[in-house]
């Protein structure tokens, strides 16, 4: 797997190439999406139209795909500011502390 920045006009693209014989990434893809499918990720319709699993389109699948794997870029860049904020905060009040 390839990833790369590409920068253009004060925005950035982030891609992540993955190349293998077709029959590997629709079933790498597939078996990924069918986990998190049954997680309750992606779209499953209504109670009056409910959208399973055999309904989806490859491309669907890879969506499901791409939102779990951009939701945990996100979650970990999130935590990471969050243990940082606490670190400093820790730092902070140890240097703050009262002696006598």
């Amino acid at each position: 797997m390839a990833a790369t920045f590409v920068a253009e006009n004060g925005e950035t693209t982030i891609k992540l190439e993955y190349t293998a014989l077709t029959e590997t990434v629709i079933s790498v893809v597939g078996d990924a999406a069918h986990y998190l499918f049954d997680k309750g990720k992606g779209d499953h319709g209504t109670d009056e139209s409910p959208i399973v699993w055999d309904d989806l389109t490859n491309q669907e699948k890879l969506d499901i795909v791409y939102d779990q794997i951009k939701q945990e870029i996100i979650d970990k860049a999130n935590t990471y500011k969050s243990q940082l904020a606490q670190t400093t905060a820790r730092e902070t009040e140890a240097a703050s502390k009262y002696e006598l």
